[in-house]
């Protein structure tokens, strides 16, 4: 031997010793039993050459080059071969010999790989893991081989039990030797499984054999040879690789020729081959010949908008229009198509049809269709599904799925989702159509047929977004009515308020369990001062998902009668600010809303004086012409109409602009939330209503924030005797909502974070109410009654004053108490309208 030759021996000695030294202080899983060309093992950043024989630990990260590749057996015998140009990372391994309990989790980041399942696989394959970027090959005691390139996975079961493949979308099993399937993405379904051509097979033969299938004949540019050159006999080595079931009768003889020294008289690597499969796999026959059953087509419809807009709002396009769509196999694809043929494509996946699948709850994902990301919800059955594009420049919103045959007849349920409206309005000085997109809640009663749906989290007449209810028939809806303002309330700087009346709704109910449901809805836009002026048009689409927990199974049945308080602000519209009225009513039984929760129907009165003008009263009819709907006891809606009191000078209304409706329900809390309803015993919600002054033919709306109600069950008044003779006390915590009003200004601003607290003294004569009603920025205002209170209610004085606060008791036992308040800041003229109720501590 040359000394330049043993020189160089003895560095590689030297290098290997330094690069191994960490790895050898780890426990061993595997050995490399063959290989060809150069391949390394990177392990927490230290890199070392792998050769035959050579140890692997956990979390390794071996690498072969576009002609070398290799083959691992680990403890457990599972053999891993890596072709060319692959990344594999060993993530985790454990397997004890002895109790025969173990894991393999390992991840395919580049390339093409085969895996032969070990021990590990026959006793636990749940903890038997192939990972890749797009999808999880889970293992059943089974041969696979499979390729990960430019972000594609192809992965086909070769024999054995089968296996899994699993990503976001679900799992797809593979059970047929010969079939397998590709994955694109994480959050998109594998396809359908299919035989694997034998062009695809022979694909991945030549890359994990080595074949120039990832470089050309020609080898290196500058000139070099390539490293597969062939053995001394002339055999071409990726030959020998692939060739896993020819004879060896040793690794040491498999591996035992040289191929010749270079020009520098240095030897080349050994020509290295896999070890025979019969030694470690008994033989796999040849897959049957097993024709894949047809695709599954299921046609759907729906509707569906979609909309582009400016960086400032304006709409650029809009479409609103039918769907008609597929389902093929978990793939939903269709079209949006306009009245007048303009269509936008969609395509995302969701479960496969399974109409006999339990409905448990809807599944959330993302898909994504020629460049735009849809998030999808979809029942498990496959038979409805929900895609919207939330914006800010680009909207979408539609519903495909299969329509219901039938409905419930009794209980109540709730629907969540998302609406987009398309508001055209002349009244608004920002030019261009306006796009709405929001939360949308939808709560029905079976029994009675009747639905309320809100379009916001915090709608219900407040200006913060419309609500909307109505009547369902068989499977659709057959009647809807518009409350509060339209989606736009209009612009303050033109004094033009609208409203929203709806012209037209097609709406329906979707699945086999009543998973979902659809809409759309048109009207117009009318000006609330001058109700002959149409101010605009508007277009809604509306969808959503049926909460699988439904709190009330059994509709109620019955009369229910409420009693209880208002307070309403009411300005002259074309000078707001001046002339302004304050109605409140000083009994309970001035406020007289009937519940029929055998028909769904809202009826009933509202009686209240002007405290301005004391000479000015307002009566008004509640469910006028049967416009109304009851749904449960703290949700109901139905428009006001006019009076039948004829001692009130205020009681005929305008067609559009007057309603009640319930405030949005509580949280999952105890503690009283301002903004939301507080307790069983008492409701309160918002009320509004448009009318010509008699005394002055003004236009006046009496509207919100200031206009308030809250009403309840009373309790009897031999109750109250009761507790009065016993002289009995207690403590109602609770909520205050209302306005106040500047002195100087006259600008009206919500009172927020109002809270209650008040003592009864049932027996006392002198005083027997005291307590707060408290809000945000240190406004406390100090109730105290000097009145003795009698069985029908309670009055008491705020800050000082005699008067300012009228109250009753609500509930069986006293449960809960309600009331409306008006008072002056005791150190300025600001002015507190509002409403409280607490329940019993």
């Amino acid at each position: 031997m040359s000394l330049r030759l043993l020189f160089f021996f003895i560095g590689l000695v030297l290098i290997n010793l330094v690069t191994t030294a960490h790895a050898a202080m780890m426990a061993e899983i595997g050995q490399v039993v063959a290989m060809r060309g150069p391949v390394h093992a990177d392990l927490q950043g230290e890199t070392r050459a792998l050769t035959i024989k050579s140890p692997v630990f956990q979390d390794d990260v071996i690498k072969t080059e576009k002609r070398s590749r290799i083959q691992i057996r680990f403890k457990d015998n599972t053999i891993i071969t890596l072709g060319v140009a692959s990344t594999l990372h060993l993530k985790e391994y454990r397997w004890n010999e002895e109790t025969k309990k173990g894991a393999f989790t390992h991840e395919v980041k580049e390339g093409v790989f085969r895996v032969l399942g070990g021990a590990i696989t026959n006793a636990s394959p749940e903890t038997f893991k192939t990972e890749t970027p797009v999808a999880t090959i889970g293992i059943r005691g089974s041969l696979y081989r499979g390729r990960f390139r430019n972000g594609v996975l192809s992965v086909m079961l070769q024999g054995g039990k089968g296996i899994n493949i699993i990503n976001d979308t679900g799992l797809i099993p593979i059970t047929t030797p010969g079939f397998g399937t590709r994955v694109a993405a994480w959050a998109e379904k594998p396809a359908r499984p299919s035989r694997f051509s034998s062009e695809e097979i022979s694909d991945m033969d030549e890359e994990l054999a080595g074949t120039d299938a990832m470089e050309s004949d020609e080898g290196d540019p500058n000139g070099a040879p390539p490293d597969d050159q062939g053995d001394e006999d002339g055999n071409s080595a990726s030959e020998d690789f692939s060739a896993e079931t020819e004879e060896a009768e040793s690794t040491d003889e498999a591996f035992s020729d040289y191929s010749g020294m270079d020009d520098e008289g240095v030897a080349e690597p050994p020509l290295m081959d896999l070890i025979p499969l019969e030694e470690v796999l008994t033989e796999i026959p040849d897959p049957p010949l097993v024709i894949p059953p047809p695709a599954l087509i299921v046609p759907l419809s729906g509707k569906g908008a979609a909309a582009l807009t400016t960086t400032t709002g304006e709409v650029s396009s809009y479409i609103q229009g039918t769907i008609t769509a597929l389902n093929t196999d978990g793939v939903v694809s269709g079209t949006i198509t306009n009245s007048d043929g303009t269509a936008s494509p969609f395509s995302y996946a969701i479960p496969d049809f399974t109409p006999d699948a339990p409905y448990t709850g809807f599944t959330v994902s993302q898909s994504t269709y020629e460049g735009i990301t849809r998030r999808v919800q979809s029942s498990p059955s496959g038979e409805f599904s929900i895609f919207t594009v939330p914006g800010p420049t680009e909207y979408e919103l539609g519903f495909a799925g299969i329509s219901a045959t039938t409905t419930p007849s009794d209980g109540v349920d709730f629907f969540f989702g998302n609406m987009l409206a398309m508001e055209n309005s002349s009244a608004s000085t920002t030019p261009g159509d306006m796009i709405h997109f929001g939360k949308y809640m939808m709560e029905i009663n079976w029994k009675t047929g009747t639905y309320i749906a809100h379009f916001d989290e915090t709608s219900g007449g407040e200006g913060k977004g419309p609500a909307m209810f109505g009547r369902i028939s068989g499977t659709d809806i057959s009647s809807a009515y518009m409350i509060g303002p339209s989606f736009d309330p209009g612009d303050s700087t033109t004094g033009i308020i609208e409203w929203g009346n709806i012209t037209g709704t097609s709406g329906t109910f979707y699945g086999s369990d009543t998973q979902g449901l659809g809409f759309t809805s048109l009207g117009t836009l009318v000006n609330i001062q001058d109700q002959s002026q149409t101010t605009g048009s508007f277009q809604v689409v509306g969808a959503a998902m049926r909460d699988p927990n439904t709190d009330d199974p059994t509709s109620p049945t019955g009369t229910l009668t409420f009693n209880g308080f208002l307070t309403g602000v009411s300005e002259d519209m074309a000078n707001p600010g001046q002339g302004r009225s304050v109605f409140l009513n000083s009994t309970a039984s001035q406020v007289s809303i009937v519940l029929n929760r055998d028909t769904g129907t809202v009826t009933g009165s509202l009686t209240a004086t002007d405290v301005v003008d004391s000479a000015g009263t307002l009566n008004v009819t509640i469910g006028s012409n049967g416009q109304s709907a009851f749904v449960l006891e703290d949700h109901f809606a139905a428009y006001l109409g006019d009076g039948t009191d004829g001692s009130a000078n205020i009681n005929t209304l305008k067609p559009y602009g007057n309603f009640l409706i319930t405030a949005p329900l509580q949280d999952e809390t105890t503690t009283p939330i301002p903004g939301q309803q507080f307790s069983e015993h008492v409701q309160w919600g918002y009320w509004e209503v448009a009318y010509v002054d008699p005394g002055t033919g003004k236009d006046y709306h009496l509207h919100n924030p200031g206009s308030l109600w809250i009403a309840g069950e009373r309790t009897l008044p031999s109750v109250i005797d009761g507790l009065i003779n016993q002289n009995a006390s207690a403590r109602y915590v609770g909520i205050a909502e209302g306005i106040q009003i500047d002195g100087t200004t006259s600008m009206i601003s919500p009172l927020t974070g109002g809270k209650c607290d008040i003592s009864i003294a049932f027996g006392s004569a002198s005083n027997p109410v005291t307590g707060t009603l408290s809000f945000d920025n240190a406004i406390n205002l100090n109730v105290n009654g000097t009145t003795a209170l009698t069985n029908t209610g309670f009055e008491a004085g705020i800050n000082g004053a005699s008067t300012g606060v009228n109250g009753a008791f609500f509930g069986p036992n006293a449960n809960a108490i309600g009331g409306n308040f008006q008072g002056v800041d005791a150190s300025s003229t600001t002015e507190y309208i509002g409403i409280f109720g607490g329940n019993k501590q």
